[in-house]
């Protein structure tokens, strides 16, 4: 378009038949310096071309280094947070035990744990604000504490008590938390930290409302107890499985979880990833078997379990 308009604003002498000496001179100074002006444009040209390659090159390298580094990384950080998850097995008798983990990026913000405890094992469930690599070192502190904690108590109360005393002032994000203990003969004591409510055979048990961890004016837990009867199943999960959405910008939604609450933990993970995953989902669900007739206290049937 540039030459288009130069051509038509500066259009070609008319050709001459006949050409004295001064014009003759003319000419050659002109086809001179038209010669000498492609041959400084064409330099300029791969000069600017040859600097621009070298430090694109040196550009690309400096972050291929970088990315080389950071999936270093990564890879370190998964390894450690695979390491952390509990492993997926029945070993506490009279109890089915299953958890899934799905995280959304390479490295995930939730977490928990299934520790053995005196008289039956203690279940720590959470989640941290924010995904990547900043949450899953954030995880990796938690989890340290909560084992911690557990060699002193298994009093869920005062796990989360503990929990949030360590993150008070050193930390401006948002954790919540779950904390159960489950005894050998099904009595199950219950706190929560601004957590998602667990669900027992597809009914919401209803728990103190209290602050998430590390937020100055919270601390306060309160714990409830009830039985888990033998077949009976209590369901816990992230935000994740709520917070899944699909194409249309609609949620999974708490009447969704609430009717597959009493599936097992990988059928509830797969129905929310296939809905549309956007955050990390963690279940866990625990089943006391028929097996287990061991009499416990009879709270079952009972819409408000009992206050520890």
């Amino acid at each position: 378009g540039l030459l288009s308009f130069l051509a038509r604003r500066y259009p070609d002498a008319p050709h001459l038949r006949q050409m004295n000496v001064a014009e003759t001179q003319r000419l050659e100074k002109r086809i001179a310096f038209d010669g000498m002006g492609t041959i400084i444009a064409v330099c300029l040209g791969y000069a600017g071309f040859v600097h621009v390659f070298v430090s694109e090159s040196r550009r690309h390298i400096r972050a291929q280094a970088e990315k080389a580094q950071l999936e270093a990384e990564m890879a370190a950080a998964r390894e450690v947070q695979q390491v952390m998850l509990p492993d997926n097995v029945d070993s506490f008798p009279g109890y089915s035990v299953d958890s899934v983990y799905r995280p959304a990026l390479q490295l995930g913000g939730d977490f928990f744990q299934i520790l053995p405890a005196a008289n039956g094992f203690l279940l720590v469930l959470g989640d941290v604000a924010g995904k990547g690599l900043a949450a899953a070192m954030h995880v990796s502190m938690l989890v340290g504490v909560i084992r911690t904690i557990a060699l002193d108590t298994n009093d869920p109360a005062i796990v989360l008590g503990k929990l949030h005393d360590r993150l008070v002032g050193r930390t401006s994000g948002i954790s919540t938390a779950l904390a159960a203990h489950v005894s050998d003969n099904g009595l199950v004591t219950i706190a929560n930290a601004g957590h998602l409510l667990s669900y027992l055979d597809g009914r919401e048990v209803d728990l103190p409302g209290a602050l998430s961890l590390g937020i100055s004016v919270g601390g306060n837990y309160q714990s409830v107890r009830f039985e888990l009867s033998p077949g009976s199943r209590l369901t816990f999960y992230s935000d994740g499985v709520v917070e899944a959405q699909n194409k249309a910008g609609e949620l999974f939604g708490f009447d969704r979880v609430r009717a597959i609450s009493a599936e097992p933990a990988d059928a509830i993970v797969e129905k929310a990833v296939q809905f549309g995953q956007v955050d990390d989902i963690t279940v866990v669900t625990i089943q006391r078997l028929v097996s287990s007739q061991t009499p416990g206290l009879n709270l079952a049937n009972d819409p408000n379990p009992a206050p520890a």
